[in-house]
């Protein structure tokens, strides 16, 4: 589904939009938001379901882990969020897989 196609403009986006304003609280819209992202982009495909299922889990898993270190000590967490989430796709020595070029050239 792409954003300018018609199923999204006319189907999607209204029922999207309905159920978000018509849910109330906070955590309940975020799980609505989950839901219609999870369907949009398993629209796609399920392989991109399942990368963005695994993406989320490592993401709130770090999270977890950046939250419960000490206030001096987060840092490190972090770069290893970053560096377990770009990987090392390029085979330079860039570190851990950040690269100078950008990612929609390949």
């Amino acid at each position: 589904m792409v954003f300018s196609s018609v199923t999204f403009l006319y189907y999607f986006l209204p029922v999207f939009l309905l159920a978000y304003f018509a849910t109330p609280g906070t955590r309940a819209r975020n799980l609505v938001l989950l839901v219609f992202s999870l369907v949009f982009y398993g629209w796609g495909g399920l392989w991109n379901l399942l990368i963005l299922c695994v993406s989320i889990v490592m993401n709130y898993a770090f999270a977890l882990l950046i939250g419960a270190r000490p206030e001096g000590r987060r840092l490190g967490a972090l770069w290893l969020a970053v560096c377990a989430a770009h990987g090392r796709r390029d085979g330079g020595s860039a570190p851990c897989g950040l690269r100078s070029v950008p990612i929609w050239q390949g």
